[in-house]
């Protein structure tokens, strides 16, 4: 009987290459993540101490200028805190679809590696019944021979 050979291996080769290079996106995206995490909590930082900058300024007589400056700078701090939050929910939304990416390509190297799995099993069962018949042939074989050597 012929070796064994899965007619999807090459199939089943590229989707596991789109399975690796889906995890090492994800694993990218996570990471985006992360780094967006931090620059959220760094601009919430800098919005705080802009705030807590204008109460200590506030104990004191202030003039209308540095008022608004004060005032105009914890905007600034606002709008970048708020475009820091933007940009970590995009990747956060990223990071989201490039998972279901990597549980789709997942999916199909599995299948793939259970049919080829199941295929094996098939090839191992027609092996074996075919050494059957052919351990039967031979025994008959020996039973004729011995039957006309008497």
């Amino acid at each position: 009987m012929k070796a064994f050979r899965f007619r999807a291996e090459r199939v089943l080769e590229w989707r596991t290459i789109a399975a690796n290079s889906a995890r090492g996106a994800l694993m990218r995206a996570r990471e985006s993540v992360r780094e967006a995490a931090d620059d959220v909590s760094s601009a919430e930082a800098r919005c705080d101490d802009s705030e807590r900058a204008l109460r200590a300024d506030l104990d004191a007589p202030i003039e209308a200028a540095i008022l608004l400056r004060h005032r105009n700078w914890i905007d600034q701090q606002r709008a970048a805190r708020a475009a820091c939050q933007r940009l970590h929910d995009e990747r956060v939304e990223a990071a989201a679809a490039a998972a279901i990416t990597l549980r789709d390509a997942m999916r199909y190297v599995k299948m793939l590696e259970r049919l080829r799995e199941r295929a094996r099993q098939r090839h191992a069962v027609a092996e074996r019944r075919e050494d059957g018949q052919r351990l039967d042939e031979f025994a008959v074989q020996q039973f004729v021979r011995a039957g006309m050597e008497r």
